[in-house]
């Protein structure tokens, strides 16, 4: 019995790499073209990246931790230039309603990735992955589709960043979520 179980320990040990990240020696930017390649717009996905780099060399749980940063600091900008600059300057109630759903919706962003913030500082990324998958279906209430006149149409531009980086974000969660999860189970087994 004692061999069974060893042999299923070396066999187990040898596949966590694989399982976590498939191929060995991946780099930055292997990493960040894994998640780019997945999102609508990846000269913008790589392009964030890039500019939050915290160290030249990070793994998945670095590029996660930016994907919550920038999702809670876009969602918050966009929600304040609805309520401040587009509102007060809506003519009409139609005009009002759209921006008022807009604004809820950012909300809603927002407040799922206040809490993935603290799940994350917290290495809850199982909990991290939940905020960030409800996210994209809030952002749905947003619609700002044909595009409206000047001023408004910005909020299409910022719109179209948000789901860019609410993807970046779903596809960081899922790898570190299901690699911490993967070795939660081999540490129990």
């Amino acid at each position: 019995m004692a061999s069974y179980d060893s042999s299923y320990l070396i066999i187990v040990s040898a596949a966590i790499p694989l399982f976590i990240h498939p191929a060995s020696g991946e780099t930055t930017q292997d990493l960040i073209d894994i998640v780019c390649r997945q999102t609508e717009d990846y000269g913008f996905c790589n392009q964030i990246f890039h500019q939050y780099l915290k160290s030249p060399v990070t793994d998945m749980i670095g590029l996660a931790q930016i994907t919550v940063e920038q999702s809670l600091e876009l969602s918050t900008l966009t929600r304040n230039f609805i309520a401040y600059n587009l509102l007060p300057m809506a003519a009409t109630p139609g005009a009002k309603k759209l921006l008022y759903d807009c604004k809820a919706s950012y909300e809603k962003v927002m407040s799922y990735f206040q809490f993935a913030a603290i799940a994350f500082f917290s290495k809850k990324y199982e909990a991290v992955y939940r905020m960030e998958q409800m996210a994209p279906r809030a952002l749905v209430g947003c619609i700002v589709e044909p595009p409206p006149p000047y001023p408004f149409n910005k909020l299409v531009g910022l719109k179209k960043q948000m789901r860019v980086l609410l993807s970046m974000a779903v596809i960081c969660g899922k790898d570190i979520a299901h690699s911490r999860t993967l070795l939660f189970f081999i540490y129990v087994c």
